[in-house]
């Protein structure tokens, strides 16, 4: 069985793959991205359940 490892990225390598937008960073060898997105659409998502329940004991 054979196993197949990601090379890690170097500098050169994360300036051209990164994105134009957004805010991404060179983690041991990866590209991370801002999580900001993410945890806006959890917020909105929240509210909307927190309202519906408000709702419904109303």
């Amino acid at each position: 069985m054979k196993t197949y490892t990601k090379e890690k990225l170097n500098f050169e390598q994360f300036l051209e793959q990164c994105p134009q937008s957004g805010l991404y960073e060179l983690v041991d060898g990866k590209l991370k991205g801002d999580k900001s997105d993410s945890l806006i659409k959890f917020n909105q998502n929240g509210l909307k359940w927190l309202i519906f329940s408000l709702l419904m004991v109303l």
